[in-house]
């Protein structure tokens, strides 16, 4: 039931039986669940005015409170709170249009003396139409298998200690969140090592997390959704690190936001999507490149080092990547003997 108040009182459960609370606090609070799916369930009450959302225990989370809020009734609100706020003394910080809870949603967040996470905040859209479209799998991210060429692994789920995947089969390795989950940089090692065995030569991996621009010291308080898993933020310089002694190639910065999206202990972490490839096997140097500038000279992942106007003998392979959008703009491909 919507309700009218310009605020609510929000708190959210984490439960053993999802299926068990739903009847309970049906029951204690006298209405139907506003919102039921099969990992997520939102009662919303009138009299008091209250959200209470439950949601089921996944590896690593605690039993019963995960976090509590204020929700406000618009932005202008929203904004107003955070002035006064500000005004006695409280440090904060801003998320602007996250998905979390089914819906798309700004807020202030912080860390009470003892470590919960308090958010204060405003809904700007429902998105639980389009997400339970999506399907249970895609709702909760509860893949971790290899399929059809591809494996796929979401924090906060496990990372298996072997793929279930030949050497050198898949085509595609998908990990979201892997490297934000509490483990050492060895433990981080011997994922990328994993995933280098079962790909096969030119196969790629994608790696989306949250990087640090410095080392983190302590543990770290609880973030909000989307980031509620995060126990870990590796810097930028070990994940750049870790690809590069794996010998991966093609190393690209698909994405690595302009502004921090969190914050903690004077670390400013960023929005960070990888994607490297695994070398394809040795083949002929049948092609010619042709670096146009504006460098000097610029050397790649593979070792082949390319001088300004200088033609430089390359193979089939390193020919594609430089046809890519990436960089065909600094370099004419010709094939050895003929033209491009």
């Amino acid at each position: 039931m919507p309700m009218d108040q310009d605020k609510a009182f929000h708190l959210s459960l984490k439960v053993q039986d999802l299926g068990k609370s739903v009847e309970f606090y049906g029951r204690l609070l006298g209405v139907a669940p506003a919102k039921i799916f099969a990992d997520y369930a939102k009662f919303e009450v009138e009299d008091p005015a209250l959200v209470l959302s439950l949601e089921p225990m996944r590896d690593g989370d605690r039993q019963g409170l995960d976090h509590l809020g204020i929700r406000l009734a618009s932005r202008a609100a929203l904004v107003d709170a955070t002035s006064r706020i500000a005004e006695r003394g409280l440090a904060f910080e801003h998320l602007a249009g996250v998905e979390c809870c089914f819906s798309r949603q700004s807020k202030i967040y912080m860390n009470d003396p003892d470590g919960h996470l308090v958010e204060v905040y405003t809904v700007e859209a429902d998105l639980a139409e389009s997400r339970a479209a999506r399907g249970a799998d895609a709702v909760t991210g509860a893949t971790c298998e290899a399929r059809d060429g591809t494996f796929e692994h979401l924090l906060p789920s496990a990372f298996p200690a072997k793929i279930a995947a030949p050497d050198a089969s898949l085509r595609e390795i998908n990990l979201r969140g892997t490297f934000n989950a509490a483990m050492t940089r060895d433990e981080a090692w011997r994922i990328v090592e994993e995933c280098r065995r079962a790909l096969q030569p030119g196969g790629k991996m994608t790696t989306h997390i949250l990087v640090a621009d410095r080392e983190v010291d302590g543990e770290l308080p609880r973030l909000p959704e989307p980031a509620a898993h995060v126990r870990r933020v590796p810097t930028e310089a070990e994940m750049r690190s870790l690809f590069e002694e794996a010998d991966f190639v093609g190393i690209e910065l698909k994405r690595f936001s302009h502004a921090s999206v969190f914050g903690f202990g004077g670390a400013e972490f960023r929005e960070y999507l990888l994607v490297a490839s695994t070398a394809q096997r040795l083949e002929p140097k049948d092609h010619v490149a042709v670096y146009k500038g504006p460098f000097p000279s610029v050397t790649d992942e593979r070792g082949n080092t390319y001088r300004r106007g200088v033609r430089t003998d390359v193979s089939a392979e390193a020919a594609t990547l430089l046809r890519a959008p990436t960089y065909k703009e600094h370099f004419v491909v010709l094939v050895a003997g003929g033209g491009c």
